[in-house]
């Protein structure tokens, strides 16, 4: 399934088959057999190489650092698997196996997303960077 949206100007194309699927929402049995939802996001290709920015200053200044990142601007030290939130389009595919209903593709928001992802943690297979872990208790 595609769909094209429009970020800052530019046209981005949503595809399900190719962007990463952040939650697979169906099931074999029960009420998810039929209808369900997909959890995507699509990497935009203005965010550059992914790992090229710092996470505290955002410069594009990284350099190798042992199996790490170091920012040559503040000295930030990142893992190399950093991908920032605001570099994706995240979307909910909906699906329908129903006759008369359509499958379709709602882009959502980055506080949606962090919600869905939130509500989900326990079934996201990687959230991107959505949730902070480091702050919760």
């Amino acid at each position: 399934m595609q769909k094209i949206v429009h970020r800052d100007g530019k046209s981005v194309r949503l595809n399900t088959e190719n962007d990463e699927r952040l939650y697979a929402g169906h099931l074999n049995t029960g009420p998810r057999q039929s209808r369900w939802i997909d959890f995507h996001a699509h990497r935009l290709k203005s965010a550059g190489k992914l790992n090229a920015r710092c996470c505290k200053c955002g410069e594009d200044n990284l350099k190798p650092y042992g199996e790490d990142m170091q920012c040559g601007t503040c000295a930030q030290v990142q893992a190399k698997d950093n991908p920032r939130p605001e570099d994706y389009v995240f979307y909910l595919a909906h699906y329908s196996c129903w006759q008369g209903e359509n499958t379709y593709i709602q882009e959502i928001t980055l506080d949606e997303a962090r919600e869905f992802a939130a509500e989900n943690y326990e079934e996201i297979d990687y959230h991107l960077g959505l949730l902070d872990e480091s702050k919760f208790e």
